[in-house]
């Protein structure tokens, strides 16, 4: 069954910032890239990230490992990697 909203991985890190557990946020990340949407997988890492409104060394962590998945998932750098 398809969801109503895809997870991007800027929607995933929203998430994760809101206080949602990281790793069913980042699990709906994947099921997103591997089923969802693998048609479209630009489309997932293409949007930043965002500020978080509470800069925390939670959301600092997070962001970190979310803004490498986006890079490492960049079709330019998938081919390397």
């Amino acid at each position: 069954m398809m969801p109503k909203t895809i997870q991007t991985m800027a929607r995933a890190y929203q998430h994760i910032c809101a206080g949602e557990d990281p790793w069913r946020a980042l699990g709906n990340f994947t099921n997103a890239w591997y089923d969802y949407a693998k048609d479209n997988r630009a489309a997932l890492v293409s949007e930043p990230l965002g500020k978080p409104e509470a800069d925390t060394e939670h959301t600092r962590h997070w962001g970190a490992l979310c803004a490498a998945e986006c890079l490492l998932r960049q079709p330019t750098l998938s081919e390397y990697v």
